[in-house]
């Protein structure tokens, strides 16, 4: 009840404590796969790259949004789903939205989408 096991052909390749956080992320960076290590990098830089487009704060606020998580790929998809708003409201929007939600020290999507 307090641990959990990880067994591969009967031989125990890992043992975490049990989390009962609801909906909450446990995963070690070293048990991720080398893939996904590579993917992470490439997701990053595009992440940044198209931030920079619409402006500093939306840069800013990404960098905070990466920095509230226990790992950055858990930050991923709500970075792709904050700059996707962009196409709805236009760059100058977010980027105001994002200046707003830094001063509030939100760290979630769906903070600067109600913003």
């Amino acid at each position: 009840s307090k641990s959990v096991e990880c067994f591969y052909k009967s031989k125990r390749i890992a043992a975490h404590v049990r989390s009962y956080k609801k909906y909450g992320f446990t995963t070690l960076g070293e048990h991720m796969p080398k893939a996904h290590e590579e993917h992470a990098k490439y997701s990053i830089s595009h992440i940044k790259s198209w931030a920079k487009k619409i402006g500093q704060q939306t840069v800013e606020f990404i960098d905070h949004m990466i920095a509230s998580r226990a790992l950055p790929p858990q930050a991923y998809r709500s970075c792709y789903g904050l700059l996707r708003l962009s196409q709805r409201y236009g760059n100058e929007r977010l980027n105001k939205a994002c200046e707003k939600a830094l001063v509030i020290r939100a760290t979630r999507y769906q903070q600067v989408e109600s913003i």
